[in-house]
């Protein structure tokens, strides 16, 4: 015999989760006027994301601290107006979606199967997919070493990279190159924290940073740091100058002795021979 299938009506007080996740049907109605669902710490009950497909008009989507994974991921691809998605505290290893195109802020932090030899990657084609339209990103907690690859992530305003694993200024520098939209940055305990006052490089690079790993930066900060740069660009021409200067002193009589002058007919060695002596004085006298 066939299993009943109960149908909810729209004035319904039963649980909206709990219905979609026991199979129970719910009359289309009722699934338009879901714009917002929390799952958060239902891990005993989560098996599957497939019936989230029916809430084509959902927005806002909190699943924190469940048992899901990677495979389940494509059961909510395809929700256009999905909006915000916070994921975080479950067992994803690789974000991979391709068709979340209204997706403007996304949690993924402390995935519970991340670790030194499996950090938390992105799928390369999943980051072009959200590349024009995600606002805000949280990574914390997940053993990443690498940064460079959000680069992609043009659009971004905040991101969260605290408690992970990034060590090298080379890869950073092409987050500081690519995501000028930048707002919010948080790269707290970090290895890199710890070696390059990154605070002053973000707020260089950045003309919109308003927050560095959890504190503000007001005018009077930003003023001084431009002033800084300043400076330290005059120093470093000023130095580049006095260099220039010294080579072309020390190697223009060695350009002389190796190099017939202009103007002097072939085989003339002994005028040039007088004449690079005859300079050599001068040059001594103007130095002096």
């Amino acid at each position: 015999m066939a299993p009943v299938i109960k149908s909810i009506e729209s004035d319904s007080n039963l649980d909206i989760p709990t219905l979609l996740f026991k199979g129970i049907s719910l009359d289309s109605t009722r699934l338009l006027s879901i714009k917002e669902l929390i799952l958060n710490d239902k891990e005993s009950r989560i098996t599957s994301l497939a019936p989230l497909k029916q809430l084509v008009e959902l927005e806002i989507l909190y699943a924190s601290n469940n048992g899901i994974t990677d495979d389940m991921l494509c059961e909510i691809d395809g929700l256009e107006k999905l909006r915000v998605l916070h994921l975080s505290q479950n067992k994803i290893r690789k974000f991979t979606i391709q068709n979340l195109p209204s997706l403007e802020e996304l949690n993924l932090a402390r995935q519970k199967s991340s670790s030194h030899s499996t950090p938390l990657q992105f799928d390369a084609e999943s980051l072009e997919t959200l590349s024009n339209t995600l606002r805000k990103l949280v990574l914390r907690g997940n053993y990443i070493s690498v940064s460079g690859v959000y680069a992609p992530l043009h659009m971004l305003e905040e991101l969260d990279l605290s408690e992970n694993a990034i060590e090298h200024l080379s890869d950073f520098e092409i987050l500081l190159a690519c995501l000028s939209k930048m707002k919010v940055f948080n790269i707290l305990n970090n290895p890199i924290a710890k070696k390059v006052p990154l605070r002053r490089h973000c707020i260089s690079s950045w003309d919109r940073i308003e927050s560095f790993n959890t504190k503000p930066i007001g005018f009077a900060e930003r003023v001084c740091v431009t002033n800084m740069n300043e400076q330290r660009i005059k120093i470093k021409q000023a130095r580049s100058s006095t260099s220039s200067r010294q080579v072309k002193t020390l190697d223009e009589p060695e350009m002389l002795s190796s190099k017939p002058l202009p103007h002097l007919p072939p085989y003339a060695s002994q005028y040039r021979d007088l004449m690079v002596q005859s300079l050599l004085p001068s040059k001594t006298a103007r130095g002096a």
